[in-house]
This record gives structure tokens, C-alpha cells and sequence, in this order.
């Protein structure tokens, strides 16, 4: 990843030269790179404070069916949907006379948690994730899951999924 960005602190020459001394005893020559590493750190423990961390869209495009929603999923930072190298598939969350299905591009198969088959979900590209919601064997009008219960529970389970793969 390029680092063209650039954070800038004023400390005390006390602070500064202690901090290049114990950067030595780690064997780093280069407090910058010390730095980085401590601020990356950080900002990984913490990115869940975050209030945009996941957003998702929910809308009714013009000429949509009742009942059939658009639904469009952003990651703040597309590389929390990448784990060792490889996209990580998530399941859609249990709602109920909701269904859920990805666009083609972003249509994965998932493991069921207790290894007892498979489903269709979803897969980031580019920290987007893009599919339809729809009502499922009820009228919209009388759904039990309204779509801002939805989008939340949409949200929430993607988050604690992201965050299986934080810390790894």
C-alpha cells in the first residue's frame, strides 16, 4: 500500500529522544516505522468507534415491484472484507419475512454455522456489497420487519462478522 500521508506531532526533545532510544532496543532504526506500526495498531483496536464503519442503503428505486427493495453495503476500509489474502464470504442475517440476495458479482456460498450445508450470501469487492431485499410470502404493507430493523440488523451482523477477522 502506497504511504504518501504524513502525521505530524510536536513533543518535547526529552520525549522524542526517549522514543528513538527504545525504538533501538526493538531493533528498529527508523522511529518513523515505529510509528507507523504503533498508529496502524491503533487505529485497528479502535476502527469500531467509528460510526461509518459499515453503512448501509436501503432504497426503492422507481418501477420496483412492492415489496423488492435496493440495497447497497460500503466498508469504511474495503481491506477489513480481506482476511490472509482472500475476500471473506458473509451470511446474511436471519430476518424474519426478509429475504436478502446478491447481485451476481457479489453472490458467494457459505458454510451454515453448524457445517450442515451451504447458503447463498454476500461478498465485498472494493468494500461494496450490492443486492435486493425482499418481502418474503407476506404483503409489504403487513411485514413484521420493518426496513429500518433491516438495514440495523444488516449492519450489526456484518460488523461482528468483520470483526471475527480483526485481530487475525
Amino acid at each position: 500500500m502506497e504511504k504518501t500521508e504524513l502525521l505530524r506531532v510536536r513533543v518535547s526533545p526529552r520525549l522524542k529522544a526517549d522514543f528513538e532510544e527504545i525504538c533501538k532496543t526493538f531493533g528498529n532504526e527508523h522511529p518513523a516505522d515505529m510509528l507507523r506500526e504503533i498508529v496502524d495498531s491503533f487505529v485497528k483496536l479502535n476502527l469500531d468507534r467509528l460510526g461509518d464503519r459499515v453503512v448501509v442503503h436501503i432504497s426503492k428505486p422507481e418501477g420496483y415491484d412492492p415489496g423488492a427493495w435496493r440495497v447497497f453495503v460500503k466498508l469504511r476500509n474495503p481491506d477489513e472484507a480481506i482476511w490472509m489474502g482472500s475476500i471473506v464470504p458473509f451470511r446474511f442475517p436471519q430476518l424474519d419475512k426478509r429475504r436478502l440476495h446478491s447481485d451476481d458479482e457479489y453472490r458467494a456460498v457459505v458454510g451454515l454455522p453448524d457445517f450442515s450445508g451451504y447458503e447463498l450470501g454476500g461478498v465485498f469487492f472494493n468494500g461494496e456489497w450490492r443486492g435486493h431485499l425482499y418481502s418474503n410470502g407476506i404483503e409489504e404493507d403487513q411485514n413484521p420487519t420493518p426496513i429500518d430493523q433491516v438495514k440495523e440488523s444488516l449492519r450489526s451482523h456484518i460488523t461482528a462478522h468483520l470483526d471475527k477477522f480483526k485481530s487475525s
